[in-house]
């Protein structure tokens, strides 16, 4: 494993070589002279002694379940949930069938054997959770030296299209904002908060009314999920709707909630989604506003990076989002004043085509109360 020196082909540099642990061919850029190259060959020698001599002691001896256990002991979360959720995905099949491996054992066909059975038993989200656990505990492995190579580098989890959650259609807003205007109005603020600003529902119920600019016409709130602090305009039904706690005292939740955390009992919103359900033509969840309005603002603006901030969603895990910068307040409101006006032409064009298709409907229904002509 001792590395090596290769010239170039006239001569003039060299290379160093070197093969890690698993015979995996490892090379270096040109150096100008043999003295650097030399030099550098006697770094990659020491790194590898201290590497044998690292495997040497833990590895014949960790197995992937104690790597497990150190990852969960040293991951950082903010909700004790999520820890109990990483923990139960390893447990359900993972650990069971390679936890008392030894963790140098691993290799990618043995995790690809594993992850083609799972794929057949699990829906596509609960997949891809288990799959993105399992690559973040052999990074872990790999940055902390317990292995030299990441097995599941190339261990993917497909892209999961959730069945449970989409985007409405503008016949189905329509249906749906007419019955909460007719049987429930209280809701209203709420869902329409949802809908023209990507806020999820939890996010929603613990708004107060410091959290509105209603002179400014904007919306202020951390999202739970990553911590991002949001302000972003309303549009003009949303800002209608809200005008009602104008006269709300600021320290004061905007929407009466109270979280029921028993097992086996329902919440005031979960309630609510039954006996909405029961009203609509289309099966509804909360998270469809997300979707929707995710789907309307992209398809207005045209800009991803602006509907993924706007989701409170991370910019910089991509190369070409990672220097995208929040736009001014000034070109924010501008980019909502066009989604406002796009989803107001939409709409309009959708309430013209059902009061069209209820014409015809009525015309027909004549038509048929009409007697036959008499015969000559």
């Amino acid at each position: 494993m001792r590395p090596w020196i290769e010239p170039s082909r006239d001569g003039s540099q060299h290379r160093v070589r070197w093969r890690d642990f698993h015979g995996q061919k490892k090379s270096s850029a040109f150096f100008p002279d043999e003295i650097q190259a030399r030099r550098f060959a006697q770094m990659i020698a020491h790194q590898l002694s201290q590497q044998l001599a690292l495997e040497s002691t833990l590895l014949k001896t960790s197995t992937v379940r104690d790597t497990v256990e150190l990852w969960l002991a040293s991951v950082p979360v903010r909700n004790p949930e999520t820890a109990r959720s990483y923990r139960r995905w390893l447990e359900a099949s993972f650990l069971k069938k390679l936890g008392d491996r030894n963790l140098a054992s691993i290799r990618p066909l043995d995790l690809f054997h594993f992850a083609r059975e799972r794929i057949r038993a699990l829906q596509p989200w609960s997949y891809q959770a288990e799959v993105n656990t399992i690559r973040r505990v052999f990074a872990f492995a790999r940055d902390n030296l317990l292995l030299s190579v990441d097995p599941a580098l190339s261990l993917h989890a497909p892209t999961a299209h959730s069945e449970k959650h989409r985007c409405l259609t503008w016949k189905e807003e329509l249906e749906l904002l007419r019955v909460l205007a007719q049987c429930n109005p209280k809701w209203l603020p709420r869902i329409l908060l949802c809908r023209d600003t990507g806020m999820r529902m939890c996010n929603a119920h613990r708004l107060a009314r410091r959290d509105l600019d209603l002179e400014e016409r904007l919306v202020h709130f951390t999202v739970l999920k990553s911590a991002v602090r949001l302000s972003l305009p309303l549009t003009e039904r949303l800002a209608a709707s809200l005008a009602l706690f104008q006269d709300l005292e600021p320290p004061e939740l905007l929407f009466n909630y109270k979280p029921i955390r028993e097992k086996r009992l329902y919440t005031g919103a979960s309630v609510f989604l039954l006996w909405l359900t029961k009203k609509l033509s289309f099966t509804f969840d909360f998270h469809d506003l997300r979707y929707t309005f995710r789907a309307h603002f992209k398809a207005a603006t045209g800009d991803r990076e602006l509907t993924e901030y706007c989701l409170g969603h991370s910019l910089h895990r991509e190369i070409l989002s990672y220097y995208w910068t929040p736009p001014p307040p000034a070109e924010l409101q501008k980019q909502f004043c066009i989604f406002d006006q796009y989803q107001e032409a939409q709409l309009a064009l959708a309430r013209a085509a059902r009061i069209q298709t209820a014409s015809n409907a009525e015309i027909w229904r004549e038509l048929k109360n009409v007697p036959p002509p008499e015969a000559t």
